[in-house]
């Protein structure tokens, strides 16, 4: 079992949850203890540097993360987020093939969250949604 595979597994059954009070650098210490998006987390190490108390909803705020990022977060902490910060990230996420990527693996989404998911790619990928 790959070490990223391994590590999910063992962090889904942890006692974690992330609100917007949640400080940042807990976060990210998180997601460096595996090595997952190294090159990110040395971005946002600028940060904490600067803003030692900063939290996660400061940060989502003054500096939004990227697409990519926030596809990765809500698949990485997938039922570990509080339904504000999943919801920011879900805002952020734009391409209709990411996406049906969410819609696909998210687990701990609720019907309502299924459907704007949804809601993103309809109409758009008729070669998936003739398999759906």
């Amino acid at each position: 079992m790959a070490k990223w595979t391994r590590w999910k597994t063992e962090f889904q059954k942890q006692d974690v949850f992330y609100t917007r009070e949640t400080p940042f650098k807990e976060y990210i210490e998180d997601l460096r203890r595996i090595g997952f998006c190294d090159e990110s987390a040395l971005i946002y190490e600028k940060v904490i540097a600067d803003h030692p108390n900063i939290t996660l909803g400061e940060v989502m705020k003054q500096y939004p993360p990227k697409e990519g990022w926030a596809k990765a977060m809500l698949t990485v902490y997938d039922g570990k987020l509080s339904k504000e910060i999943k919801n920011d990230y879900m805002d952020l996420v734009k391409d209709e093939v990411l996406n049906y990527r969410l819609w696909k693996t998210l687990k701990h989404i609720t019907k309502k969250e299924r459907e704007l998911l949804h809601s993103k790619f309809r109409g758009k990928l008729p070669n998936i949604e003739r398999h759906l």
